[in-house]
């Protein structure tokens, strides 16, 4: 949870970009991917320590199993906000740079 708002924050810093609305809904978005996937994992390592299995064994199984939906899902939020990260055109709100 935590690496998700200071890899964004890095991003921004990185392309001298904004923090805007924009940028506010593509936080709001991947931290909910990330809530997502990450209830999908504990959700699935509980039903596999309810048929038996110890904690290491059961999110090992989990990991392993759940990583292509987990994968899946979030990769389809961040192509769907690809386009609204990278445009430049009208309403985008980029910092403009002055010479010096």
């Amino acid at each position: 949870m935590v690496t998700e708002p200071v890899g964004g924050l890095l991003a921004l810093w990185v392309t001298h970009t904004n923090f805007s609305v924009s940028s506010m809904l593509g936080f709001v978005a991947l931290m909910g991917v990330a809530v997502q996937t990450s209830v999908i994992l504990y959700s699935f390592i509980n039903k596999l320590r309810l048929e038996g299995r110890d904690i290491a064994t059961a999110t090992l199984e989990a990991s392993v199993l759940r990583l292509r939906p987990i994968m899946m899902t979030a990769l389809v939020a961040c192509f769907g906000l690809l386009p609204a990260a990278l445009s430049t055109g009208s309403g985008a709100i980029r910092r403009s740079r002055l010479p010096s």
